[in-house]
């Protein structure tokens, strides 16, 4: 906001200002990105408001609309079938790749929380196995969710592939000489599909 009032030598803004700098944002940004510009520029200027400093030209302002609804289709049971088919699983990366993706499938889990998950948040209750996640907006791992009998076959395979580990140590890692045994990130994991 400050960069556009700047740029557009704008000194004192007005409500217009603000509607023509949400209009420009919505032009190059994602709505949900200019919806949260436009918060706060909002709580910016009802703290100034509130303290006399200055009018709160945002008061009443719609910020953009969001479409919430899912874009992206669930893969079919084909689809799945036929990616978990397509790995060659005779190498580390191929048996860690198969572990994520059908953890991934069976759980519902997101990228970020296989990333975060170490191999010390397995654990087995009553014939079950379970992973503990640090869910999205979460500061820790109180989420659980169940894991296949197959997929915690599948992580075991590739577990075997690691040497002494602890239960601190990343459940995925990367499989490249240069960073064997560091964590992945979510870009790593996103390729995969």
């Amino acid at each position: 906001m400050f960069k556009y009032f700047y740029s557009n030598s704008i000194a004192n803004p007005t409500r217009a200002d603000i509607e023509r700098w949400k209009t420009e944002m919505l032009s190059t940004k994602k709505a949900s990105t200019v919806q949260l510009y436009i918060i706060a520029a909002k709580l910016f200027f009802k703290f100034l408001f509130q303290h006399n400093i200055y009018p709160n030209i945002t008061d009443n302002m719609k910020s953009a609309k969001v479409d919430h609804e899912h874009k992206k289709d669930a893969l079919t049971i084909n689809q799945c079938q036929a990616l978990l088919q397509s790995i060659d699983v005779s190498t580390s990366k191929g048996l860690r790749d198969r572990a994520i993706i059908s953890l991934m499938m069976t759980a519902g889990l997101r990228t970020i929380e296989v990333v975060r998950a170490d191999v010390g948040d397995l654990y087995s209750f009553a014939d079950s196995v379970y992973l503990f996640i640090q869910g999205k907006g979460h500061d820790e791992k109180s989420a659980k969710v169940l894991v296949a009998s197959q997929v915690y076959n599948f992580i075991q395979a590739y577990l075997q592939t690691r040497k002494n580990l602890s239960n601190s140590e990343p459940l995925f890692t990367s499989t490249s000489r240069r960073n064997f045994n560091q964590r992945l990130d979510t870009q790593s994991i996103s390729k995969l599909f």
